[in-house]
């Protein structure tokens, strides 16, 4: 495998950078905005994140497969030139829904300016890097976004009288990222000719639909509960979620990692050596049990101080909704290796089908729950979604590969218990102590009860191909 732990180290890096400038960002924008206002913000977010999805229509997944299986760059012209006309016609639609719908000016205007983004994605060539796996490329792309954003709200944004700047600031920090991927790109020797061919953009419509419809289905059902919440409830709530579930983002930077590195790197071995396949992801799932598992329970123990200090006191109901959600995270993990491998073994209509279900499944549980049970039916109707997808995306993959990890489980639950006993005893204690005991207890007994050895790392780290 092609200098995979370089690339795992560069992007975990980058990750951890780019997530630590987010997550300063969104402490910032809690403690300067009301809980209404800090609502509309992750809103006009979501519905951007949605636009983005639909109008990538499995583009870019399609796109990464292509080029980890060697397509020249004339196919990068001509995909991105696609990726334009579909993000014109999404802006167009969204704009014009968004008019029709919501009646609130301020929403109109924010949602209309975080949509201008639309159009950076559609020249953005991260896709192009990660099918070549050149991920320290990718490593400091998603870094530039971060910490534009960063900057301009510490300039621009001291109240909810300033929401409409922190779509600009988005705004802003989106095309710098496009920007950077182009003159790299464009400095490598590569013209970017982006020309119409509608015959080729029709091709690549019908190859890629099927991974655009799972995409899209998968995006609406994991960003479905902010629009719930707005729908059935008020922005208040939709702020409470949004505090608890952008923790849990934070700490998915490794699933974020995990993602980009699997697809390409699946896809590649899938066509070389389908055997290594099946072993590497075994191994990717015995790592994300042992590092998954720790942030699920340490999670739960440490959130009313994790929240208190992130979001101030104003967001302390949010402590019981992340107390639930943080075990998202783990389901997702496990998810990512299953998706990974179906959509590089699997025939793309199997990965449509498992996120058209997926989609069913979260929207009856959403929308169910969260009329019954309010936030907390909302959280549990993610995690419980996302664990009835996992399970259906392990049965599809079964048949073409069977991932066993070797995992000593006795050895897990001894560290959790560890960890957890030392985590409560120093409740008096700052809240980084606590954390880093914990942790060191936890990779202790990890050691001793031999669930892995210092072997296995050095291997890990060092493991330049096989």
């Amino acid at each position: 495998m092609k200098q995979v732990t370089k690339n795992f180290l560069s992007l975990a890096s980058s990750e951890v950078v780019r997530k630590a400038l987010a997550f300063f960002s969104v402490a910032y924008l809690a403690r300067h905005l009301t809980l209404a206002g800090f609502g509309l913000v992750s809103l006009g977010l979501t519905v951007l994140s949605y636009s983005i999805t639909i109008s990538s229509a499995g583009l870019s997944l399609f796109g990464i497969r292509q080029i980890a299986k060697g397509e020249d760059t004339a196919f990068v012209g001509r995909l991105t030139s696609l990726r334009l006309v579909t993000a014109a016609v999404v802006f167009v639609l969204t704009a014009g829904l968004t008019i029709l719908v919501v009646h609130d000016p301020l929403t109109v205007r924010l949602i209309i300016l975080f949509n201008c983004s639309l159009f950076a994605y559609a020249l953005l060539l991260e896709w192009f890097y990660q099918g070549r796996e050149s991920m320290h490329t990718v490593s400091f792309g998603k870094s530039v976004t971060a910490a534009i954003y960063l900057v301009l709200i510490l300039l621009l944004v001291r109240s909810d009288n300033d929401l409409l700047w922190v779509a600009i600031a988005a705004v802003a920090g989106d095309f710098a990222m496009m920007l950077f991927y182009a003159v790299k790109y464009r400095a490598e020797g590569r013209a970017l000719v982006v020309a119409s061919d509608v015959g080729e953009w029709k091709r690549m419509t019908l190859e890629s639909l099927p991974l655009g419809l799972g995409t899209i289905l998968g995006h609406i059902s994991v960003n479905l509960a902010p629009l719930v919440l707005a729908i059935l409830m008020t922005n208040v709530e939709v702020g409470l979620y949004s505090a608890a579930s952008k923790l849990v983002v934070f700490l998915l930077l490794i699933d974020r990692v995990l993602g980009i590195l699997l697809l390409p790197a699946s896809a590649r071995l899938q066509a070389h050596s389908p055997q290594q396949l099946a072993l590497r992801l075994a191994e990717a799932m015995k790592w994300i049990l042992i590092v998954a598992l720790p942030l699920c329970v340490g999670g739960m123990l440490v959130a009313t101080d994790l929240i208190r200090m992130v979001f101030g006191e104003g967001f302390i109901a949010s402590a019981g909704l992340f107390r639930i959600l943080v075990w998202f995270l783990c389901l997702t993990m496990i998810h990512t290796v299953y998706s990974s491998g179906l959509v590089a073994v699997a025939p793309s209509s199997v990965y449509g089908k498992v996120m058209t279900i997926s989609a069913v499944v979260y929207t009856l549980a959403l929308v169910v729950l969260t009329k019954m049970y309010g936030l907390y039916g909302t959280v549990f109707g993610v995690v419980l979604s996302e664990g009835i997808t996992l399970l259906i995306a392990r049965s599809r993959l079964r048949p073409h590969v069977r991932i066993v990890p070797a995992v000593a489980t006795h050895g897990i639950l001894a560290a959790l218990l560890a960890m957890s006993f030392v985590v409560v005893y120093l409740q008096p204690v700052h809240l980084f102590i606590r954390v880093a005991v914990g942790a060191l207890v936890y990779g202790s007994v990890i050691l001793l009860a031999r669930v892995c050895t210092l072997n296995e790392i050095a291997a890990l780290v060092w493991r330049k191909s096989s």
